[in-house]
């Protein structure tokens, strides 16, 4: 009879230590913040609840962040059945337009011991360049394209746009009024004249505003001619020898694939072949006419370990554009 009584007693407190021993789980409403749109100069504050649905306390150890974000309250404990808050804060004064911001915090908890936030949004000044303070334009060569950005003034004060300066000849730009003292529109027109290939310039767009007299603003141009590849160039990276010959897949793997347009073309055929005698081309035709892929792989009984440096030239049907290359770079090592 003593021992049927004991019994219960025993299992019990076996089953409140089983429960006292339970880790503590971290659960996270929510793990990005966007903040949207700032001025420059803002400072922006967020909150992260953290709660613990454990039976044990969860501490937070350590919290990582990517710079300019500062901890303003963090917890070093929370309780069983309790939720508690993460409190950051970001000074946007000398930021670049969009931030990207990380956090890591660390807890005792075994399944999320690391727990990644993000803080992220867009940080603009007060004479504003939108979308962005950049052109990025291709066009063939004798066409004429256009693009354009808006300029908006956020500053109490009118803006006026005193001139446009650029140096380069591959295009020529325009102020159009929008809201007299508020928004702006500048436009970028292609030199049907412009030379091929791409071109980085700055152009300076010098305001009446004391805090900003002069913006800047990136022009990002390519002019291709009638018939042009993507990429530009094939860059295998670095191959290992022993992989191309003991693993049938790793050429297949290391495969490049380049386009070859003809625009506007019905018709277009080219025929590849390469100074780089390790290497094997396959060309197919797209049912449109106007483009053909190639499928570049390395020979694994021709290649030698070695860094080399040769070209892809195709022959084509196109009158204007009878033949062009395309650099090819590979380092093979043993």
């Amino acid at each position: 009879m003593k021992l049927q009584r004991l019994l219960p007693i025993f299992i019990l407190i076996t089953v409140v230590g089983m429960r006292a021993s339970d880790p503590p789980k971290a659960v996270v409403k929510e793990s990005s913040f966007q903040f949207g749109k700032v001025m420059r100069g803002a400072v922006v504050e967020h909150e992260f609840a953290i709660s613990n649905a454990g039976t044990q306390p969860l501490l937070i150890t350590n919290v990582i962040m990517s710079t300019p974000l500062r901890v303003m309250r963090m917890p070093a404990s929370i309780a069983p059945g309790s939720e508690a808050s993460l409190k950051f804060s970001l000074d946007t004064g000398d930021l670049g337009s969009f931030y990207e911001g990380m956090i890591l915090v660390k807890t005792n908890d075994p399944s999320a011991s690391e727990i990644q936030l993000t803080f992220d949004g867009n940080i603009v000044s007060m004479i504003e360049v939108s979308p962005m303070p950049a052109f990025y334009l291709a066009a063939q060569r004798g066409e004429t394209k256009e693009a354009s950005v808006e300029i908006i003034n956020h500053e109490i004060e009118p803006l006026r746009i005193e001139r446009v300066e650029s140096q380069s000849p591959r295009f020529t730009t325009r102020i159009q009024t929008v809201e007299e003292g508020k928004r702006y529109q500048l436009v970028l027109r292609m030199n049907p004249k412009a030379p091929l290939g791409k071109s980085t310039d700055t152009i300076l767009v010098h305001t009446s505003s004391r805090e900003y007299p002069v913006v800047k603003i990136g022009a990002h141009t390519y002019i291709r001619d009638q018939v042009y590849t993507f990429p530009l160039a094939v860059e295998f990276g670095e191959i290992r020898l022993t992989d191309l010959r003991e693993d049938t897949d790793a050429p297949a793997r290391s495969a490049q694939r380049l386009m070859v347009y003809e625009s506007a073309g019905k018709d277009f055929q080219i025929r590849p072949s390469s100074d780089l005698a390790f290497l094997n081309i396959q060309a197919q035709r797209a049912p449109t006419g106007d483009r053909v892929q190639l499928f570049v792989t390395v020979d694994p009984k021709k290649v030698t370990a070695g860094n080399f440096s040769g070209s892809i030239e195709i022959e084509t049907n196109d009158a204007k554009v009878p033949r062009l290359k395309v650099p090819v770079s590979i380092t093979v090592a043993e």
